[in-house]
């Protein structure tokens, strides 16, 4: 269904520095909630995730609008978050061009592209206030999609997975597993992205090894382990990178072609934890080395409901049926959000990255209100970052390169 305004086509961009602000911290702190588990692969994109809440935020009102508000860390910015959202889409979602002084031996790949699309799906028959669907219209290009929740709540799942398989690439197969939509699905808002970049210096193809991984508990596993192009003149693999050391992590940016790289973190100590202050302090320090680089191949998919960690970054109301005010969308106390699910896959190799990631929330009806040498070879963390905007794009941590 076609959105019930224009989206507005040149947003005011005075916001994004803090809309990318909010979505570090807010991102960290949640990755923070999976981390713990050393044992598992973990990833989030936190602007999917931030932006689903958001297009949910402009329906809540009073204490359930705080909650969410504060801890997205956009409450300084009530409404003009939306504007500030819009811009900073649009800004990610532009066409890249590869910069003109790309070193020698530099990537013949394209530059990356990176797509963001939103959808709503709404009941048939269900009243939404237009204030709700101008708000998402203008900003977030959406229009309602009606479904049949709830006498074909199959069908309208089938339809939102395909959605969001048609619109993330590699493809996300199911976002919404059996039986998170009921009868009393009322409203289901949905982001996806997609990243392909091309490395700005390729790995080697023919320099990788197979080489060791040293799982968190010891055990090791071995792994495809990628290695630099040979410098001429050299006698060894390095590559100029840009590199930090600071507040027990090491860091090593990988340039994309057209304006992103990857930052690969690892650990002094296997628990350390990369919260928002961790994560300044590498950004702030960076400096440049001739890094001896060894990382692995690996590709995996991470699946999360995110209604616990959340619910303890202090979203209560949300998901409480007797406290949700989401009088925004509809005009009364009838609805909470009864799930948020959350599916990434990457895939990494000599020539560069794929990524997608998708994220779903879930409205129900209820029946009252509520210079080093650095080798990735054991776990690590890792973020993609479009370097314009300084937008955390995707983070994870490989536990286990061999997992899938």
């Amino acid at each position: 269904m076609k959105a019930a305004v224009d989206r507005i086509a040149d947003p005011s961009d005075l916001r994004v520095p803090d809309v990318v602000a909010a979505d570090s911290t807010f991102g960290l702190n949640l990755f923070g909630r999976f981390a713990a588990d050393l044992t598992r692969n973990v990833m989030i994109a936190p602007s999917s995730i931030a932006t689903s809440l958001t297009m949910m935020y402009a329906g809540t009102r009073g204490e359930t609008a705080g909650q969410l508000a504060g801890a997205l860390g956009i409450a300084a910015l009530t409404d003009q978050v939306h504007e500030g959202r819009s811009a900073l889409d649009l800004k990610l979602s532009a066409p890249r061009q590869p910069i003109s002084n790309q070193p020698v031996g530099g990537s013949p790949g394209d530059p990356l592209r990176l797509q963001m699309a939103n959808s709503l799906w709404g009941q048939a028959g269900v009243e939404v206030l237009r204030t709700f669907l101008e708000t998402l219209a203008r900003n977030y290009d959406v229009g309602m999609n009606t479904v049949d929740f709830e006498g074909a709540t199959e069908e309208a799942r089938v339809t939102i997975n395909r959605w969001a398989a048609d619109h993330a690439m590699p493809s996300i197969a199911e976002i919404l597993a059996p039986g998170v939509l009921t009868d009393r699905t009322r409203l289901v808002v949905v982001n996806a992205v997609s990243f392909k970049g091309s490395w700005m210096k390729p790995f080697d193809s023919a320099a990788t090894v197979d080489g060791t991984f040293t799982r968190a508990d010891g055990s090791r596993v071995t792994v495809p382990m990628m290695r630099p192009r040979e410098r001429h003149g050299s006698g060894g693999r390095s590559v100029r990178s840009a590199y930090a050391h600071e507040a027990g992590w090491q860091a090593v940016w990988i340039p994309y072609v057209g304006g992103a790289a990857m930052v690969v973190l690892l650990p002094d100590h296997p628990d350390a934890t990369l919260d928002p202050h961790a994560w300044r302090a590498i950004d702030q320090s960076r400096g440049v080395a001739l890094v001896h680089l060894m990382m692995p191949k690996f590709a995996f998919r991470a699946h999360s409901s995110l209604v616990e960690p959340l619910t303890a970054l202090g979203i209560c109301d949300l998901f409480d049926a007797s406290r949700a005010d989401l009088s925004g969308i509809d005009g009364k106390r009838d609805l909470c959000v009864s799930a948020v699910e959350h599916e990434a896959r990457i895939d990494i190799d000599e020539h560069g990255t794929t990524a997608s990631a998708a994220t779903a929330a879930v409205g129900e009806q209820v029946s009252k209100p509520r210079d080093v040498a650095i080798s990735f070879d054991r776990p690590f963390t890792f973020a993609i970052q479009d370097a314009e905007t300084r937008e955390l794009l995707f983070l994870g941590r490989v536990a286990d390169p061999t997992a899938t």
